[in-house]
């Protein structure tokens, strides 16, 4: 059986590899396929993200534009998308996709408006960790792949990610870089993506079960001892 707990470099295929429901943080990006463990690895998060501002009749972007907290444009207005973060899709346009896109979603989603563009993600503050639902609106499960870069403008890790309608979850946290960008290769596939969380890891350190067991029998222990050592003095 595998571990729960995985440790990624390099590159790294999603669908095929369990993750972890715990996590001790160590030099190597650790991936994420479920949101619940990857919050309760990261902590609380300070950036997020849903879209839910969007206007989507009409939704394309003008052509090599972008979308983040300054946007004004016929799909967000300012303050709209939340600070610290920016959507582009190159030298293509962006899309807006209406609730229901998904039966997995109700919410509203960008991408992409061609398949030929990717979907780059930049950050403008802190972050070591981002997570993101990531759903595919053609029919079936396709295959994107994720690339990260650091803040120095170097590659850092990339990995792939199985997606269908239902829609899957990515995230990731590196506690040796800071992050500047993320891009998805659509990889001939319609994609959109939904509550990305960014922001520093800050994750709670709670001692493991068997820990707080042998930590109260030691306390019991010690205070039996005591006792003991009191009452052969009186």
């Amino acid at each position: 059986m595998w571990a729960r707990t995985t440790r990624l470099t390099g590159v790294a295929c999603i669908a095929a590899l369990p993750f972890l429901s715990t996590v001790e943080l160590s030099a190597a990006p650790i991936f994420f396929d479920d949101r619940e463990a990857f919050m309760a690895a990261a902590g609380a998060l300070a950036g997020f993200e849903d879209f839910e501002a969007a206007n989507t009749n009409p939704a394309t972007s003008m052509p090599e534009s972008s979308w983040d907290s300054d946007s004004d444009d016929s799909v967000f207005s300012p303050g709209d998308i939340a600070e610290g973060i920016r959507f582009s899709g190159g030298t293509g346009d962006l899309v807006a996709v209406a609730g229901g896109f998904s039966p997995a979603s109700t919410g509203a989603a960008i991408g992409p408006a061609s398949l030929e563009n990717n979907l780059l993600v930049s950050f403008q503050t802190d972050v070591n960790a981002f997570g993101f639902d990531l759903f595919n609106l053609g029919e079936g499960e396709e295959m994107f792949r994720i690339s990260m870069r650091d803040v120095f403008d170097e590659f850092v890790a990339e990995a792939f990610v199985s997606a269908g309608p239902l829609g899957s979850f990515f995230g990731v946290i590196d506690d040796s870089n800071l992050l500047l960008e993320f891009s998805i290769n659509e990889n001939l596939a319609d994609d959109v993506i939904d509550n990305v969380v960014f922001g520093i890891a800050s994750p709670t350190v709670v001692p493991e079960p068997g820990t707080l067991a042998l930590f109260g029998a030691g306390l019991l222990g010690f205070a039996a001892a005591r006792r003991k050592r009191a009452g052969n003095f009186r």
